[in-house]
């Protein structure tokens, strides 16, 4: 594909009001997504949940289209991210001191929960250059700051699996790690302080 120089990233909900694109051909684009590390939360995510998820005002996902594919109307989805903004619980067990330090709140009753962002998924497709990746997830940071500074919020989180590639890529853009996932899938989530 060549080296994409700028991202058109369009929300889902803009695409769902347009009245010349149907909810069908969406679906279509999202099924097709080929990410680079293809994971099925991913898959599943697009295939199950986002259009489902943008209706319910759950989570706002944005796309990277292709733009050649939007003038005939294509859809060629070449990366994504969902945001939501949810109530995070540290793991039990998390020192006091980095919840403190995390939250900037000193009060050990009340700094276990949180409101934090959540970049519930972010990927880019294989026909995406190297870089892609840093730079989508650039653009995800600078969506939740929007959003910070309307309503609040200390932190943005994600999940990630625990693979030194994936981690060093998130890394990259200042991530830390937070704590093993919850759930005992072997996941865990990092942080960045906004």
């Amino acid at each position: 594909m060549g080296t994409q120089t700028s991202l058109t990233i369009i929300s889902l909900s803009k695409l769902l009001k347009n009245p010349e694109i149907d909810k069908e051909q969406i679906q279509c684009s999202l099924s097709s997504f080929c990410p680079v590390y293809d994971h099925d939360d991913i898959r599943n995510f697009l295939e199950k949940s986002a259009i489902i998820q943008e209706e319910q005002k759950i989570s706002r996902t944005y796309l990277w289209l292709d733009n050649e594919s939007l003038y005939v109307k294509e859809l060629k989805v070449l990366g994504l991210f969902a945001i939501a903004l949810k109530v995070f619980t540290f793991a039990p067990g998390t020192p006091e001191n980095k919840r403190k330090r995390i939250t900037k709140n000193p009060n050990s009753d009340t700094n276990n929960l949180c409101a934090a962002y959540l970049i519930g998924q972010i990927a880019r497709s294989t026909d995406t250059p190297k870089g892609s990746g840093y730079a989508l997830m650039q653009r995800a940071l600078m969506k939740i700051k929007e959003a910070q500074s309307i309503i609040g919020g200390s932190f943005v989180y994600l999940d990630c699996h625990n693979y030194e590639k994936i981690k060093s890529s998130y890394q990259k853009s200042g991530f830390k790690f937070l704590q093993e996932k919850q759930d005992g899938s072997g996941d865990i989530q990092m942080w960045l302080h906004l």
